[in-house]
């Protein structure tokens, strides 16, 4: 092999791995647990024959919107923060808005952030809990929405990406 190649092959390698890594998103480098949105369940203790379950997910039979908590298994010990996707679906025009919250072990807030979508049909949105101070090693994270009533709004799915 002659030594022009060998120098450049060196140098150009490395470069193109280095571009490789930095292709890949900070959000997909995480460890992702999928919930189905069956987890979820009333948060207001009189709504608690309102709630009803499928196998693939949770809806409000109340005529008005209902609030819902969802409790989130970790599977690190990072303390890097998460994102937090919910994914829901609409029969008609509605609107869902949920808020992420990160808890340390003594139960104290350390971040929340919300978000919400309104139309009809699937949708998934993302919460935010990452950034500094916005976690810990043994954080405790949920979710709290506001689901449609009248059976209009189904939370199918809430997926936490450890980073």
């Amino acid at each position: 092999m002659n030594q022009k190649f060998t120098t450049v092959f060196r140098i150009v390698l490395p470069a193109i791995l280095i571009g490789e890594l930095a292709l890949v998103s900070p959000v997909s480098a995480g460890v992702i647990s999928n919930h189905s949105g069956t987890i979820c369940t009333n948060y207001n203790a009189k709504d608690v024959t309102k709630i009803d379950r499928y196998s693939y997910g949770t809806r409000s039979l109340k005529t008005s919107a209902t609030t819902v908590v969802c409790p989130l298994t970790r599977n690190t010990s990072s303390s890097y923060g998460a994102y937090v996707y919910v994914d829901i679906y609409h029969a008609s025009y509605a609107t869902t808005k949920c808020t992420a919250f990160s808890y340390d072990e003594d139960g104290y807030l350390l971040t929340s952030t919300s978000a919400g979508w309104t139309g009809g049909g699937l949708h998934e949105f993302s919460l935010n809990l990452t950034g500094l101070g916005s976690s810990s090693s043994f954080s405790d994270y949920s979710v709290v929405c506001s689901i449609p009533g009248g059976g209009a709004g189904i939370i199918q799915g809430v997926d936490l990406s450890e980073q």
